[in-house]
């Protein structure tokens, strides 16, 4: 990366990964299935605005990232602060800096509302499948990743 470039994006494997500076230490990424559905112009747009916003809070590298995501709020913190980014990348990428929470996406969500019987919000949702994964003895990320696994393999159903 030459001096003066804010932003690296890398390509691998189905995600777009966005880095700092020469250090090129991890901003954020966006998954798979929803890099897929944007430009690759909108990615990068993205990216930067992640970055800049990153930068603002002194997020500079990857231990103050993780430092970052454990004390965060995602009202406080996150909302309406990137365009286009949400509560579910938000907490996908404090469950990528070690916090104790999960992504409510389409599989988790469908988890919990199956399991409460109801609707519920992206929080909801949240709180359910934490509350969920303490109660069974688990981080909640792999309670996470089982349900993921789960939903993969059409055990969900």
């Amino acid at each position: 990366m030459a001096a003066g470039d804010d932003v690296l994006v890398r390509l691998t494997a189905g995600t777009t990964t966005y880095h700092f500076g020469r250090e090129e230490s991890v901003c954020g990424e966006v998954p798979g299935d929803e890099a897929t559905a944007m430009s690759l112009d909108e990615a990068l747009g993205r990216g930067r605005r992640l970055c800049v916003k990153c930068g603002r809070l002194g997020v500079t590298n990857q231990d103050s990232l993780r430092r970052w995501a454990k004390s965060s709020d995602f009202e406080r913190d996150f909302q309406g602060r990137v365009k286009g980014l949400g509560v579910a990348v938000y907490h996908w990428l404090a469950m990528r800096q070690g916090v104790d929470t999960v992504k409510p996406d389409v599989h988790v969500r469908r988890f919990a509302e199956k399991a409460v019987g109801r609707s519920l919000s992206d929080q909801d949702v949240v709180d359910v499948v934490v509350k969920a994964a303490h109660a069974l003895g688990t981080k909640a990320y792999e309670l996470d990743w089982a349900i993921w696994e789960a939903s993969r393999g059409g055990l969900s159903e």
